[in-house]
This record gives structure tokens, C-alpha cells and sequence, in this order.
């Protein structure tokens, strides 16, 4: 019997796209910084979120648009200095990421 954790399952399917190099084509980069670019996926889903991907970790902020402050959903591999990090960055950038949302998605 084989058991699967969730955690990876999640981890797997976000990264599988990169590992192809289609990551470029799915997911738009809004916002460059520290080695890092925040993306949205075109097609994805509310609430209004990004992901952040590094070189070796990727996570997943929900934007709480318009006024914030982005939380933390997801982490694959970032330090918590790191996470907070990203977190002031978000939150400096957080109306032009809600606009970018909103051009894509509709409301929030």
C-alpha cells in the first residue's frame, strides 16, 4: 500500500511545468525582485493570489485585494526570512498586482 501525501502531490503539480520549461508560457511574470518573479496564472482561480518562484522554492500568496496584507498559503522551500521578505515586497507592490489580477481574472 502506498501513501501519498498531499503536501507533495501539491508540490509536484506546481513545479511540473517548470520542469518542462512551459512555466514561461503559463504563468506571466508581473513583478521581478531578488532573483524572484511573481506570476499569475491566467486561468486560475479566486481569490486573487501569486506565485512566487525562485530558482528552488515556489509559494503561493493570497493577494487580499485591495487593501491586503498578502498571506501566506503555500511554501515549497522558502526560509521564513525569506517569506517575509516576499511578504513586504507584495505588500509595497500589492495595487499594481491587484490591477494585474483584476485585468485578468475580473473582480477579486
Amino acid at each position: 500500500m502506498q501513501i501519498t501525501c498531499i503536501g507533495s502531490m501539491l508540490r509536484d503539480r506546481l513545479i511540473f511545468p517548470k520542469r518542462l520549461g512551459f512555466d514561461r508560457l503559463l504563468m506571466p511574470t508581473f513583478h521581478r525582485f531578488a532573483g524572484m518573479r511573481v506570476v499569475i496564472y491566467p486561468n486560475d482561480h479566486r481569490p486573487a493570489h501569486v506565485h512566487v518562484q525562485s530558482a528552488t522554492a515556489e509559494a503561493v500568496f493570497v493577494l487580499n485585494c485591495p487593501e491586503g496584507p498578502p498571506i501566506l498559503r503555500e511554501n515549497f522551500g522558502f526560509s521564513r526570512p525569506e517569506l517575509g521578505r516576499i511578504a513586504r515586497e507584495l505588500a509595497a507592490k500589492l495595487g499594481g498586482l491587484c490591477a494585474n489580477w483584476s485585468e485578468m481574472h475580473g473582480a477579486f
